[in-house]
């Protein structure tokens, strides 16, 4: 019996690398999509049950390894439950989603290059008052671009609005809110953290890593609902614009045992041009999983329903 869930479980995770589409149906489901391959489309598609209740959720991760927030009307974050009662109702399918070459190089670089100024701006401030720089949030991108920079940005959005709804038959969306995430990790042996990324990668696909091991590295390991950030967020995307890093995967947290492993989950490496698309709600509680050394840059789109958006 242990012989065939180990089976089961590599399957899964060499389907999610050389498949367009991922659908193993059985549990647990270790999945990891790392280096990118530019002649697949789509690298991971997997449709999920929709959740709507905490205990749904705490059915399989263990409440007190959550993190809560929100943003308030200023876009700074603050406490707040992990979930709202106004949530919205998913009108078609829950689920996530991994697609190489979603923008180019030239594309993603030509953002970063935009993001990297105000980047540096705010980890000077965060140094100027000897806080921690190595996390920098910039909470409303679109107000920091004007002209052919907002007109780039917007592209993206319009390409991941397209996106959603020609593949994934999302209703009609509203403005994304987008932010911009820098990790910057530049400290310690990068030998030693190569060695650290491929160890946690072994250990994940076979089903022996524990989250407490991902805390250890970088305390904003902190899993999460999009949905508890912003009311009303329906869908969510990250695409990934930084160089190559060690770490710096975003996990999809499926299941967590008594131990702390994680059972069931996704595993998705910052590949420049990659997006991750998903469902926003509780059926994809998600985190980052700790930059090891270099930078991760993200832009993340948060969607909601247009009748869900404010007037």
């Amino acid at each position: 019996m242990a012989s065939a869930m180990l089976l089961l479980v590599l399957v899964c995770v060499t389907a999610a690398q050389h498949m367009a589409d991922d659908n193993c149906d059985a549990a647990p489901k270790l999945t990891m999509v790392l280096e990118a391959q530019a002649d697949q489309r789509w690298r991971h598609r997997e449709l999920v049950p929709c959740q709507v209740s905490l205990d749904e959720v705490t059915a399989r991760i263990p409440a007190s390894v959550f993190a809560s927030a929100t943003l308030d009307e200023a876009g700074q974050l603050e406490d707040a439950p992990l979930f709202h009662d106004d949530q919205p109702h998913h009108q078609g399918d829950c689920f996530r989603a991994v697609r190489d070459d979603f923008i180019t190089d030239e594309v993603g670089a030509a953002l970063l290059s935009l993001l990297d100024e105000h980047f540096e701006k705010e980890r000077t401030a965060l140094r100027n008052k000897s806080e921690d720089a190595s996390e920098v949030l910039l909470p409303n991108v679109a107000a920091l671009l004007n002209g052919k920079q907002k007109e780039l940005l917007d592209a993206v959005a319009a390409k991941v609005r397209t996106t959603l709804q020609t593949e994934f038959f999302t209703p009609a969306l509203s403005n994304p809110f987008i932010v911009a995430r820098s990790s910057l990790k530049e400290n310690g042996d990068i030998e030693g953290a190569e060695l650290e990324s491929a160890e946690r990668r072994r250990e994940f696909s076979d089903g022996r890593l524990k989250l407490g091991r991902l805390r250890a590295s970088d305390a904003a390991v902190l899993p999460h609902v999009d949905a508890a950030y912003l009311p009303k967020v329906a869908y969510s995307a990250l695409v990934y614009l930084g160089e190559p890093v060690v770490g710096g995967e975003t996990l999809i947290l499926d299941s967590l045992n008594e131990e702390g492993v994680i059972s069931a989950g996704l595993l998705c490496a910052p590949q420049r041009g990659r997006v991750l698309l998903y469902s926003a709600g509780p059926e994809n509680v998600h985190t980052g999983a700790g930059n090891l050394r270099g930078r991760r840059t993200l832009l993340q789109f948060w969607w909601q329903l247009e009748e869900s958006a404010p007037a």
